[in-house]
Formats: C-alpha cells, sequence, structure tokens
C-alpha cells in the first residue's frame, strides 16, 4: 500500500485557465508511486496575491498554513508567474526549514521556454526538495531530475538515460525506475532519480523524508578551501557601528574583476541560489554558513564581467534558518565566498557585546530567530518599540520601522526618510516591500512610484540585477499603461 503524500496546489488568480499553470498531476503521481509515495493533489484556493514577491510574503505565507511543530500536514505547491529574483529562478523551496512548501514559476526562462520535459522537471524536481531530496544527491554519471536546469536542459536523448538508469534490470531501484519509464511510452518521459533519490525516499513516510518533519538537509556547502586566485575580487563591507546580541548583520558584497580579461561568473550572485555563501566563525570557534531560509533553483546562467566592472550585493539578517546570526556575544569573524569562481573576501571581525534591552528578552531572541513570524503581534509591539529608541542605531531602527510595515503593523516612513536612514541593503527591502503593498492594494500610480524607486536602488548596485526582471514584468505585464515618472 503506497503511502499517501497530500499536495495542496495554489495557483495565482491571474493565471486560472492557463495550460501552463497546469500540474501533470498523473505523471507526478506515477513517477512517485513507482517508489511506494503516493501523491494526492488538491486544488487550493486562488491567490489573488503572490506570496513570492518577497522575502517577507514567502516567509509570511509559511507561517499562516505551516502545521504545529512536528506535526504532518499537506505540502504546498505554488503555481506563480515570476518570483521576487527575477525569471532566472524556475522554482523555489520556500520553507527551508521545514520543508513543507515550494513554488514554480510560469514565466522564468527555463519554464516558459523549455519542452513539456523541462516543465514536468522543474515540478518533480521542487517536489523532490519537498522530500528532502538535495542538490548533492543528483551523484550519478548521468543526469538525473534533482541535476541543475542548465545540466537537464543539455540533454539530447532521455530515453538514453533511462535506459543507462535502468541498466540489465538487476541495479538497485531498477526495477521501480523501469515502472515509470514504462517501456519508453512514456510522455512527458522526464528524467529519472539518482539511486541515492531512490535510497532517501525508500521507506517513506519517515521523518526525514515527509514535508514538515525536519529541516532540509540540502547543505549548500562548497569546497571553501584555498584555491587558484580568482581574477573576480570580492570585498565585504559592514554596515554598523556596533552590534549586540540578536541584532542583524547588515553587509554589502561587492565584486570587481581585475586584470585585463574578461570573466563569465554567474549571473545571480546570489544567497539563495548558492552563488554566494556567507560564512561565519562564532566565539565558540564553530564556523557556519549562514543558510537562506528559502533556495532558489536557477536556470545556471552566466554573466559576463568586463575589467574594472563593480557589482554589489546587500543584504541585512537577524537569523539564518538555523539560529540568529548573532546568538551569542563576543568575536565574529565573517566573509563571502563565490564557490563557482573561487572568490573569497577577507575575513572581517566584530565585536557583538550582550544584549541589552528589547533584545535581551529570551521571547524577542526566538521571535527573531524564527524569522518574525507575523501572527505574534505581542512580540511585533515590542520590537517596534526600538523605532523610537535613541539608544538603537538609527539604520537599525530604520529597519524595523519597514519591516513592521511590511507586514502591516504600522505605515511605511517617507521614502525620503527611509533613503536618509536605511542602510543599501534595507533600502533595497524596504523598496520591494512597498512593491508588494502597491499589488495589494491595486493602487496603480502607488506601484508605478514605489516600481520607480525600487529600480533606480537595485540598478545603483547592478545594471543585471536579477531583481530588475521581476520590477520590469510587474511594470509591463501587470499593470495598465501609465507614464512613468522621472
Amino acid at each position: 500500500m503506497p503511502s499517501v503524500q497530500r499536495i495542496v496546489v495554489q495557483t495565482l488568480s491571474s493565471l486560472s485557465g492557463s495550460a501552463a499553470a497546469e500540474v501533470p498531476s498523473g505523471p507526478l503521481r506515477d513517477y512517485f508511486g513507482a517508489l511506494g509515495i503516493y501523491l494526492q493533489f488538491d486544488p487550493g484556493l486562488a491567490l489573488d496575491s503572490d506570496p513570492t514577491d518577497s522575502a517577507d510574503s514567502i516567509r509570511s505565507f509559511v507561517a499562516d498554513h505551516a502545521p504545529p511543530t512536528n506535526q504532518r500536514g499537506p505540502a504546498l505547491l505554488v503555481v506563480a508567474d515570476i518570483g521576487y529574483l527575477g525569471p532566472l529562478v524556475n522554482g523555489m523551496l520556500l520553507d527551508a526549514d521545514r520543508r513543507g512548501a515550494c513554488a514554480v514559476f510560469t514565466q522564468a526562462t527555463g519554464f516558459a521556454f523549455g519542452s513539456t520535459d523541462g516543465r514536468f522537471e522543474i515540478f518533480a524536481h521542487e517536489i523532490g526538495h519537498m522530500l528532502n531530496l538535495t542538490h548533492e544527491d543528483a551523484d550519478e554519471a548521468y543526469v538525473t531530475v534533482m541535476d541543475s536546469w542548465g545540466e537537464r536542459n543539455e540533454v539530447t536523448s532521455r530515453l538514453d538515460i533511462w535506459r543507462q538508469a535502468i541498466g540489465d534490470g538487476s541495479g538497485p531501484f531498477a526495477q521501480q525506475l523501469s515502472q515509470f519509464f514504462a517501456g519508453g511510452h512514456r510522455q512527458p518521459i522526464g528524467l529519472p532519480l539518482s539511486r541515492t533519490c531512490c535510497q532517501k525516499l525508500a521507506g517513506f513516510p519517515s521523518q526525514t523524508v515527509a514535508p514538515w518533519l525536519s529541516t532540509f538537509s540540502g547543505s549548500g556547502d562548497e569546497d571553501l578551501q584555498d584555491g587558484v586566485k580568482s581574477s573576480l575580487r570580492c570585498s565585504m563591507e559592514l554596515h554598523g557601528e556596533r552590534w549586540t546580541v540578536a541584532q542583524p548583520l547588515d553587509f554589502t558584497v561587492t565584486f570587481e574583476l581585475s586584470g585585463k580579461q574578461a570573466l563569465i561568473a554567474p549571473a545571480l550572485l546570489e544567497r539563495t541560489s548558492g552563488e554566494l555563501l556567507i560564512q561565519l566563525e562564532q566565539p565558540d570557534k564553530r564556523v557556519r554558513l549562514l543558510r537562506p531560509r528559502h533556495l532558489s533553483c536557477t536556470a545556471s546562467a552566466t554573466r559576463r564581467f568586463v575589467p574594472k566592472q563593480k557589482v554589489q550585493r546587500h543584504d541585512s539578517l537577524f537569523s539564518d534558518r538555523e539560529d540568529l546570526v548573532f546568538p551569542m556575544a563576543g568575536k565574529y569573524r565573517v566573509r563571502a565566498v563565490v564557490p563557482l569562481t573561487g572568490s573569497k573576501s577577507k575575513w572581517m571581525s566584530i565585536e557583538v557585546a550582550p544584549a541589552s534591552g528589547v533584545f535581551a528578552n529570551p521571547a524577542m531572541q526566538e521571535f527573531l530567530r524564527l524569522g518574525m513570524p507575523a501572527s505574534s503581534n505581542r512580540l511585533w509591539s515590542q520590537l517596534k518599540t526600538v523605532v523610537a529608541d535613541k539608544k538603537v542605531p538609527v539604520q537599525l531602527r530604520a529597519d524595523v520601522a519597514s519591516r513592521a510595515a511590511g507586514k502591516g503593523q504600522g505605515a511605511f516612513e517617507t521614502v525620503e526618510r527611509t533613503s536618509t536612514y536605511a542602510s543599501p541593503a534595507v533600502a533595497q527591502q524596504d523598496a520591494l516591500r512597498r512593491v508588494a503593498h502597491a499589488r495589494r492594494t491595486a493602487d496603480s500610480e502607488e506601484l508605478h512610484i514605489a516600481l520607480d524607486h525600487a529600480e533606480a536602488l537595485f540598478e545603483a548596485a547592478d545594471r543585471e540585477h536579477p531583481t530588475l526582471g521581476y520590477l520590469a514584468y510587474v511594470r509591463h505585464k501587470l499593470l495598465k499603461p501609465y507614464r512613468r515618472r522621472r
């Protein structure tokens, strides 16, 4: 008797009736059913607003649908048009904390312009992540469904790969793979799972496989050993003058190409894609990577750097999916790493003082560690007191004010005031929150003004920033004609 895993499909209302948004539920049931996992796809309520238009929205959506800790519940599959990181992201594991939700983007490069096989694989790949299958599990000599989209897109004959996976029928899981393959007559055929993936799924349900019951096992760890010096220089700047336990790490990573030769580098250079890693050494000498709360599955696109070109990535975070960034007082070191080019910034030291004021409250620290759930009204009220506390650094006050407004816990401050005090990361995050707010209120003029502001900020950091693709989509596809203000 197959184990049943219910998946609730929620589709953007603007995509209702679109053939591209239709989930290939039958083939997916057969695909995982061959390994004893029966997927039950149930339609959910249409989504009037996009839960993937910012990191805040993703966290709120997951929190609203998550079952109690250590309890099973239906997994969530969101079918959206485009996420806030633009058209290079085909899908996303929305919940690396508990693996309970994922999204597929119909206007992403790999999905919109891919084959029927490729679109099926995007769905199977993201559902695989919810079942705790990782990119690292794609460890066969041939390409499998958990490989990156770039590798899958280069496959010329899926028939040959299925025959290689099944072999003479005597290998592990050959019979199950053959069952789905159906003698080569199935369409879409997709790509097989690796033997490692099959082994992990065997015996489902278990705490390590069933959605919501454990954290995502994908480490994102790459080889951080010193290697050949890259011509893509990577430097790091920390924003702030003092730090305490439970306060955020706010930083800018700048990339600049030295020498006279152009260089091909990853296109996103972003934490959720694994193209940019932030390595942190704690006072207890433990070294950890700051792991994002959601995982982007990209089109494996590249970009061309030219000499002297500068590109920046800004980020500000109180916690990663494991813990507070600063869980204890003492001396920390932090650096940025780009595994695919071998680029590394120098280690930077941070002296973190014991928590004070509202940040010293253990309940507040747990609230921040969990990603500031929108439902925790009492703790939000306490956190908002720092906005008026002159002892708190002004850029942190701007950060909290923006986060609160994005959660509906107050009004946004004027753009002029936020721009005066916010760090580059907070300014970018605030701009995306304003775009999301205007989309939800359907205020066209407010949305265009918010888009102008957001585009200016992201263009200043990088003329090819992936989020610019998202902003352009919102402007040109979702709005009525409107003269852009200059």
